[in-house]
């Protein structure tokens, strides 16, 4: 196989692997809200306080922004082949906080973190 043919490859691999992540880190946040609002509609008035709340409100809306990011840093490894390293750091940071932070499904922050580093490691 070609030299070419291999950074097309990993051009792809790290696109579809990044696009997986945040889609996975969004689902999860969507998935947490579900559960928090199903099943602890209450849980501000069991604490004593609304700022526990709060918390969970702060962590589903960073979820959902940090898979935003991820998904665009992704489609812009696509679009923008020659700037890859430079989504590549971007897909890599936002899914090492997605992982680190909030506890996601940890595949879902791994396929970032794999992806990203794919994307830093094509040739120029």
């Amino acid at each position: 196989m070609s030299e070419l043919q291999n950074d097309a490859r990993r051009n792809n691999l790290a696109t579809i692997l990044s696009l997986t992540a945040g889609f996975l880190i969004i689902f999860s946040g969507s998935l947490f809200s579900f559960w928090h609002t199903a099943f602890f509609p209450h849980v501000d008035t069991m604490m004593g306080s609304s700022e526990f709340a709060g918390s969970f409100f702060h962590a589903i809306t960073l979820r959902l922004l940090l898979g935003s990011w991820v998904i665009i840093g992704s489609m812009l490894m696509y679009k923008r082949p020659h700037e890859i390293r430079k989504w590549g750091i971007m897909v890599l940071v936002l899914s090492a906080i997605s992982f680190v932070g909030m506890g996601t499904f940890l595949i879902g922050a791994a396929f970032g973190i794999v992806g990203g580093s794919l994307a830093i490691l094509k040739k120029q």
